[in-house]
């Protein structure tokens, strides 16, 4: 690099400024060292996962929370928006509520189901006192995506680096439980992990939402000849301490799943 820059000052004036930039934005590019000032470069772990994001380390009288964002050249940004977007879903695990469509499809294919979250909303915390209570415990890069883990309290978490293709029996037989409802949500590999993350347990939510509904709000059928006919309906439902409980992909497939579950409402 020294030759380089003792080349560059035999060029005159603006010239000079100009190679030196040209040179060392290249060096820079090439090796791959742009990093924010302050900020090291994390260790590398490609397709190995932390096991806390395979396996959520839940506790009683504790709630966590993964937040995402994709991996820019600056990390600290990127972690930065990773620890908000977690903080912002620990806010929504205690209490929310749900208004959503569910539409089933009966074909001479046979039956399949799809849903949609129209609106959700927080109970009983508010922003600033879920931001408040938010302790943000391990942050880890793996394949361009960054991930926070967040927690209502400070706890012992296992940071080692596992692999996240192991299929997990809940795929095929969910858990059975009484005090709490589960359900697995399912995304499509998309060019950022984290979008088939964020679609997957959005998936989970809302058929935890539909099984666990308290109030239908419509019930509509359309029929066709053609594709068969199609039940749609739309619901309202509130869940309780929702957690994440376990993440898989499918490597065959390309499929990536959740197992998300909820406090079971006890009847009035």
């Amino acid at each position: 690099m020294s030759y380089l820059l003792r080349k560059a000052t035999l060029t005159r004036g603006g010239q000079v400024a100009s190679g030196f930039l040209l040179i060392c934005s290249g060096l820079l590019l090439a090796s791959g060292c742009y990093t924010h000032k302050g900020v090291s470069s994390p260790e590398r772990h490609d397709s190995l996962y932390p096991v806390w994001f395979v396996r959520s380390p839940i506790q009683d009288g504790n709630l966590i929370a993964v937040g995402y964002s994709q991996e820019f050249i600056r990390k600290q940004s990127s972690a930065k928006m990773a620890s908000s977007d977690a903080c912002q879903r620990l806010a929504k695990c205690s209490k929310v509520t749900i208004h959503g469509k569910h539409a089933i499809e009966n074909t001479v294919l046979g039956r399949s189901w799809r849903g949609q979250i129209i609106k959700e909303w927080r109970n009983g915390v508010s922003p600033a006192e879920g931001l408040h209570n938010c302790v943000k415990l391990d942050t880890a890069f793996v394949d361009g995506m960054v991930i926070v883990l967040a927690s209502l309290k400070r706890i012992e978490i296992d940071t080692t680096r596992v692999p996240i293709t192991h299929k997990r029996s809940w795929v095929d037989s969910l858990p059975q439980s009484d005090d709490y409802i589960y359900a697995v949500g399912v995304a499509p590999k998309y060019f950022r992990q984290t979008a088939s993350w964020i679609e997957a347990e959005r998936a989970a939510k809302l058929e935890l939402a539909y099984i666990q509904k308290s109030r239908v709000l419509g019930l509509s059928r359309k029929e066709s000849s053609a594709l068969g006919d199609v039940t749609v309906q739309e619901f309202e439902s509130t869940l309780f301490d929702v957690q994440i409980v376990e993440r898989y992909i499918d490597e065959d497939s390309g499929t990536y799943y959740v197992l998300a579950r909820s406090r079971r409402m006890q009847p009035q």
